[in-house]
């Protein structure tokens, strides 16, 4: 390519990370939510973090997100990443995405920074599921939620009870729910 275009991969629109892309394993790329679960030694999760870590690093913040989306199954013998890619979460909401499409399953327990997220005044729409097998009753729990353009919200995991008051009063456009929860 000409050098004009280098750098242009820095302002793109669309951040999509899936873990899904670094297996080895062709068959497992389905590209669906509703897919098998990779098989875990088949992957490079040192690449994968590395990838996200320097897109987000050298990410032009001038230039507008419109859907950031990441999908990561940490339950192999990778756990230990788990808090890394939490923490990319929260360095993506901090870039203010209109669209947000999220999906952890681990079998650490992790410190998900929910507040980052149900704060990003920017959402329009958001799909989060996290599961975590160790402790199912690991809540998704915002200190407060202020989305005041979110119109659509599809989330599946564990939430407090609390968590309906608070959604009633930090999204008042929204139009469309979606959840799959327990409470505790």
């Amino acid at each position: 390519l000409s050098k004009r275009w280098i750098n242009t991969w820095a302002s793109v629109p669309v951040l999509e990370f899936d873990i899904i892309e670094f297996t080895s394993i062709p068959e497992y790329k389905l590209g669906s939510w509703h897919r098998p679960w990779i098989v875990q030694s088949k992957i490079d999760v040192t690449k994968f973090k590395l990838l996200i870590k320097n897109v987000l690093e050298k990410r032009d913040t001038s230039c507008v997100i419109n859907r950031f989306r990441l999908w990561f199954d940490c339950r192999g013998d990778y756990m230990s990443g788990t808090q890394v890619v939490a923490d990319f979460i929260s360095d993506a909401m901090k870039l203010e995405p209109r669209e947000c499409s999220i999906k952890l399953w681990s079998r650490a327990i992790f410190n998900l920074n929910t507040d980052l997220i149900f704060t990003c005044a920017s959402l329009i729409d958001l799909h989060l599921w996290v599961s975590i097998d160790v402790d199912p009753h690991v809540a998704i729990k915002p200190n407060s939620i202020n989305l005041p353009c979110l119109k659509t919200l599809n989330l599946t995991g564990h939430v407090r009870v609390d968590f309906f008051k608070k959604l009633s009063l930090g999204c008042p456009v929204l139009e469309e729910l979606e959840l799959s929860c327990s409470m505790g």
